[in-house]
């Protein structure tokens, strides 16, 4: 590996991406998510691959071979790469066959790119169908299918052709990956498929399986970096981008609206007037106004800052406040606590970052008691904790405090709680 490449054709062509009017439309919205990938010049990939590490992605470009192509082939690469990231690859394929996921893959994103914009040999539904035909297997490959669909039409035994193809293979297209993808008797996917691949010029993904991380966190940087993505390149957003939103968007595993509805139940709401609604008293007046329910919500968020919680659980933990608010319409109230508490502040759901103020030892009624002794009301708390905590059915601070709390426990730990306290479990979700 070295450091001392210059990096100015991979710039030349990223700022041609963003600028250029032949190329803005087609590739601005995957240089605005390149532009928040960490982007390493190395020689221990053949051109250009992608994973991911703790908290970002990486991108990997072999300058010896990608600064040789002309300009709209390195912007081809540069998408090509980005679409991998976007159709999160790495992780669907699962337990199938490297080499035949690999090309299922990119059989599946690189018709979204111009055939003009790559190099030659790239695998498409098309040059697929051709190369497998030469190879003696009749399959046809459609267009603007996924990656698993394509995976599932190769054949894996050499000697399955004519239209016998896969019949000693067990279906692999389960969407989690768990398929055997084992070949037949006589074949071998990994050989079959190596003269296949040595054809095709772009990375053969082998630093997919360097990839180190949280999948939850993951998910939710991913989505961040989506909208950042759509956000700043308005009119160019490709159209695929629900497509992408729903592959990141992370369900939350609270239902909260149902959480919240039961506490209103018992808390007094107040009528605000509405143009909205009639009157029901009367309901041919319509110089009366309406009125609609309005509560006011005062909730706060206990987070475990000990040193045994690392970040990405708190990030666990706050994506599902970040479903709260959006359901609220405002924001939380936070008290970091370790065994002392730091000073309330207001949680931002639009903040990307969380900067935590302890990493000591574990007392999370700490939180409680200063409540209590600050006059602090509160309708709920919501603790965001591993769960290896004080224990709460004896505590003399959790049994003092009679109203509800959520728990959510981060670590897969489920300890047992008072009978005015809930607790999800987030880790297995």
């Amino acid at each position: 590996m070295s450091n001392d490449w210059k990096r100015d054709m991979f710039e030349e062509a990223v700022a041609n991406g963003f600028s250029n009017p032949l190329y803005k439309g087609e590739y601005e919205f995957y240089f605005h998510v390149l532009a928040q990938c960490k982007v390493s010049m190395t020689s221990d990939i053949e051109l250009a691959g992608v994973n991911f590490q703790g908290t970002k992605y990486c991108l990997y470009i072999n300058p010896e071979n990608f600064d040789i192509l002309p300009l709209n082939e390195r912007l081809g690469i540069l998408k090509h790469e980005m679409l991998h990231i976007l159709f999160n690859h790495m992780d669907r394929k699962g337990k199938r066959e490297h080499k035949p996921f690999n090309i299922a893959a990119d059989a599946a994103i690189n018709q979204l790119i111009k055939d003009s914009d790559l190099p030659e040999g790239c695998i498409t539904p098309k040059s697929l169908e051709k190369t497998l035909k030469k190879e003696g297997f009749d399959i046809k490959i459609p267009k603007n299918e996924n990656a698993e669909t394509y995976y599932d039409l190769l054949p894996f035994d050499p000697d399955a052709k004519d239209g016998d193809e896969g019949k000693d293979c067990e279906d692999s297209g389960d969407s989690d990956g768990e398929g055997s993808g084992k070949p037949g008797k006589s074949g071998d996917p990994e050989e079959f498929y190596e003269g296949l691949w040595n054809d095709n010029p772009l990375d053969n993904h082998e630093k997919w399986d360097e990839s180190e991380g949280d999948e939850d966190l993951k998910k939710d940087i991913t989505k961040n970096m989506i909208e950042k993505a759509a956000e700043k390149s308005r009119g160019n957003a490709p159209s695929e981008l629900g497509i992408f939103l729903d592959i990141w968007t992370r369900k939350p595993v609270v239902s909260w609206k149902k959480v919240l509805r039961n506490i209103a139940s018992n808390k007094k709401a107040n009528k605000v007037s509405t143009i909205m609604k009639k009157s029901r008293r009367f309901p041919k007046r319509p110089d009366i106004k309406g009125s609609r329910k309005d509560r006011t919500w005062d909730l706060m968020c206990i987070i475990d800052t000990s040193g045994s919680v690392s970040n990405e659980e708190i990030y666990m933990g706050l994506s599902e406040i970040n479903e709260v608010c959006k359901i609220m319409d405002s924001n939380m109230k936070v008290l970091q606590v370790d065994t002392e508490c730091s000073e309330i502040e207001e949680y931002d759901p639009n903040k990307k970052t969380f900067e935590r103020k302890h990493c000591g030892g574990t007392y999370i009624a700490a939180g409680v008691e200063y409540l209590y002794d600050n006059n602090i009301n509160s309708d709920a708390i919501i603790v965001i904790s591993d769960m290896y905590i004080e224990n709460i059915t004896t505590d003399e601070w959790w049994l003092k405090y009679k109203k509800p709390v959520i728990f959510l426990s981060t670590s897969g730990h489920i300890p047992e709680v008072n009978k005015n306290h809930r607790i999800f479990n987030l880790k297995d979700a």
